[in-house]
């Protein structure tokens, strides 16, 4: 199926989790948050969040600041 990562169409298998799109693309999980469809998706929701076809992911690294 296919899925957008960060506005990159990508294409991956029909029952991909969250957790093993992220691991195929070996993400440091330290200070990332990830959204579907513009929906913050909570770290221990990653192993059990199942991909849709047409899903837009987006990856947010956080930034230290002042």
């Amino acid at each position: 199926m296919h899925i957008k990562l960060n506005n990159k169409s990508i294409q991956v298998d029909l029952t991909c989790t969250l957790q093993a799109l992220l691991d195929s693309y070996q993400t440091s999980e330290a200070g990332v948050a990830v959204a579907i469809n513009d929906t913050v998706i909570p770290h221990s929701s990653w192993p059990s969040t199942t991909l849709s076809e047409h899903d837009e992911i987006t990856l947010f690294q956080a930034i230290a600041g002042g």
